[in-house]
């Protein structure tokens, strides 16, 4: 009954998909599958681990694969939970558990199928954040039949290359769920920089019809940590995408529900369908990309400094000139631009433009080059004086 048990409370708060550290109540409950486990058969499972690796909130991710027979379930629907139990050197451990639901086969696919015989698996997957140094991983997966899978093994997380110049976001040592990268706000006392940042929420691969969850974590990932390294008094977010030709999240006051509420519209974004009307507007890319920027440029108070942030875009062509993005206020404009293929740094849209407003791009490739590039624009916004207001 232990699997039960464990399962009523893994599913009461922590749901599909969503892995979270466990609460302190249950913690003997949990910690009983690793002591002793249920006593019913083994599960039958394959485990692939991943090296850990940094991204673009600057966190080291361990990521974890199980691929599970199906024939086992019989068909049933099946309940399954997952208990990570990682342990740095020298520490207690954290334990993060994840429950999953198995749908039922068809009754007219139980028929035509030898469910004994069938050699098809189910996939999960998992991931948590650490910081830098050595952790002992063990992972139990058990279904309410009281049937186990056992497995561990050592993650080990240390910068590679430029990697070191990116300040952590997590303390070495430490372990955390992956939710939403870390960022606690503005400042309270209002003193610091008033940014824009205008995200181009584009898939990394230019002919996909989908915005898929690495795209999302390093749209989030990297507008975190711009946010994080600026003394900031407040942020004007807008979410665009240039082949939908259109503003899909705008909020003036951003702030940390505020990144919850842009991963939500980042979620939703269905890229596949385009209208007639969007098929029919052949510079309805470039009339957004202008109304973007004179929007900011136009601002009775502008901002400090406008950022783009986003992957290289798929659209190379200069905006016409007969739209003009001169004029308003002088603003500091910078690109944050992710190439994820080495030799192909060609000049996108976005770059064109932020070049005609006198701004600066910057070419990243990783995590390091993305920290190297907001130490640049630190200097650059101190050297233009926009630090000069800042109450310290």
């Amino acid at each position: 009954m232990l699997g039960k048990l464990a399962l009523l409370l893994l599913v009461s708060f922590a749901p599909a998909l969503a892995q979270m550290p466990l609460t302190r109540e249950n913690e003997r409950t949990f910690s009983r599958l690793f002591e002793s486990g249920p006593k019913g058969d083994a599960l039958h499972c394959h485990l692939e681990t991943f090296k850990p690796f940094l991204d673009f909130a600057f966190r080291y991710e361990v990521g974890y694969l199980l691929q599970c027979p199906l024939g086992q379930f019989d068909g049933k629907p099946t309940a399954l939970g997952t208990i990570v139990r990682v342990q740095p050197e020298g520490a207690g451990p954290t334990n993060l558990g994840q429950s999953f639901v198995i749908p039922e086969i068809p009754a007219a696919e139980k028929k035509r199928v030898d469910l004994r015989r069938f050699r098809q698996d189910i996939e999960f997957s998992g991931v948590f954040a650490i910081g830098e140094g050595e952790y002992q991983v063990d992972l139990v997966v058990f279904d309410e039949r009281d049937r186990i899978f056992r497995k561990n093994w050592r993650a080990k997380a240390s910068p590679h290359g430029n990697e070191s110049e990116a300040p952590p976001a997590i303390a070495p040592g430490t372990v955390a769920a992956i939710s939403l990268p870390p960022w606690q706000g503005t400042s309270d006392v209002g003193a610091g920089l008033h940014v824009t940042v205008l995200l181009d929420a584009a898939p990394m691969n230019p002919y996909s019809s989908k915005l898929r969850a690495w795209d999302r974590a390093f749209l989030l990932g990297a507008l975190s940590s711009v946010l994080r390294q600026l003394p900031l008094a407040s942020v004007r977010v807008s979410a665009f995408n240039l082949d939908q030709q259109r503003e899909l999240f705008r909020e003036e006051d951003f702030d940390r529900s505020g990144l919850r509420r842009l991963a939500g519209a980042l979620s939703n974004l269905e890229l596949g369908t385009v209208s007639a009307k969007v098929l029919g507007r052949q510079d309805g890319w470039a009339d957004l990309l202008t109304r973007l920027v004179r929007t900011e440029a136009l601002q009775r108070q502008p901002s400090d400094a406008v950022i783009f942030i986003g992957p290289t875009s798929r659209i190379g062509q200069k905006v016409p000139e007969f739209l003009d993005v001169k004029g308003g206020a002088d603003l500091p404009f910078f690109y944050f631009e992710y190439y994820p293929q080495l030799g192909r740094d060609f000049p996108d849209s976005i770059e064109h433009i932020t070049d005609r407003r006198g701004g600066t791009t910057f070419k990243l490739h990783s995590p390091g080059d993305l920290a190297r590039a907001i130490r640049k624009m630190q200097m650059q916004l101190k050297g233009q004086g926009a630090f000069a207001r800042i109450v310290h």
